[in-house]
């Protein structure tokens, strides 16, 4: 009888062979796919992050945005056609205007045809033009062009209206100008058929003020000794004009003349440091205007304000 031979050793070696041979080809196959997907992913991780910078560069704003009740629209909107960087952008699709800052001073631009969309009044409308918020009205605008005399004239009108309110008989305003000495200096020389000047001057006299008045209001009224609380917006926050009206209310001991003088740059909303922000944006945006807005808030801190009121 034929004795049983053992298993021959060849065949289970080429066994376990291919075994480890499909073992190993499933581990690649498992690595080359996670290989894969890890590759997408930072792909998909690096599309979002250029997406995301692209967003925080470009700052798109659309219809529902500004349609929110909790949106609180800055101080200075600009009506101008979107630039080139935002019209080729895909994120911008639909927006209908983008924010820009210069330093803490936010700016909205609103493009043309979406300006009328979300209640806010500008005055004067016109396209490719600045604004800046006027507080005395809700959602009210004003063109930087006229802003400056826009809030004069509104500051004057309502010292006429406090001192009627008060039952005046006359009130008076004057605007009071400095102007140094070095500009009076220039002036005579730009008539001085462009001779020098001599320079031989003082300090003290280098210095000296000269001064430009305007009469900016002279009314006169039938008066009341029966005074009415007038509402403030441009002095609600002038102290002398809360202890007036105190005054002009008290019925026992009213007051019958008053002069005071203010800076009149207090009463206004963009001081200096405001309109070189406002100047600098404006021409990083290629928005021009026609006036010089740092010029007219430097006029406004070198005036006072004298205003005279009679009972």
């Amino acid at each position: 009888m034929a004795k049983n031979r053992a298993p021959f050793p060849g065949k289970e070696l080429a066994d376990w062979a291919v075994d480890t041979s499909l073992a190993a080809k499933e581990k690649l196959a498992k690595a080359a796919v996670a290989v894969k997907e890890g590759h997408e992913q930072a792909v998909l991780k690096a599309q979002e992050f250029k997406r995301l910078r692209e967003l925080r560069e470009l700052r798109p704003v659309f219809q529902e945005d500004l349609c929110a009740e909790t949106y609180a629209f800055p101080p200075m909107i600009c009506i101008a056609e979107p630039d080139e960087k935002h019209a080729r952008s895909p994120l911008c699709e639909n927006a209908v205007g983008f924010l820009r800052s210069e330093q803490d001073l936010q700016i909205l631009q609103i493009y043309p045809d979406a300006a009328d969309k979300f209640g806010l009044t500008f005055f004067p409308a016109t396209e490719n033009a600045a604004f800046f918020v006027e507080d005395s009205q809700p959602n009210f605008y004003v063109n930087l062009d006229n802003y400056f005399e826009y809030q004069k004239k509104a500051r004057i009108d309502e010292l006429e209206s406090i001192a009627f309110c008060l039952g005046a008989k006359h009130v008076e305003a004057r605007l009071i100008e400095s102007i140094r000495s070095e500009e009076l200096t220039k002036a005579k020389a730009g008539g001085n058929g462009g001779k020098a000047v001599k320079a031989d001057v003082s300090h003290e006299t280098a210095q000296a003020k000269a001064s430009r008045w305007e009469v900016a209001l002279s009314s006169d009224f039938d008066g009341s000794d029966n005074p009415k609380r007038p509402v403030l917006h441009y002095f609600q926050n002038e102290a002398s004009v809360q202890n007036l009206i105190s005054m002009r209310m008290d019925s026992e001991h009213k007051i019958l003349s008053k002069t005071y003088s203010w800076d009149f740059s207090h009463s206004s909303k963009i001081k200096e440091a405001t309109a070189l922000k406002i100047e600098s944006a404006l021409k990083k945006m290629k928005i021009g205007i026609h006036t010089s807005v740092v010029k007219q808030a430097r006029t406004e801190e070198r005036t006072m304000l004298k205003y005279t009121i009679d009972f």
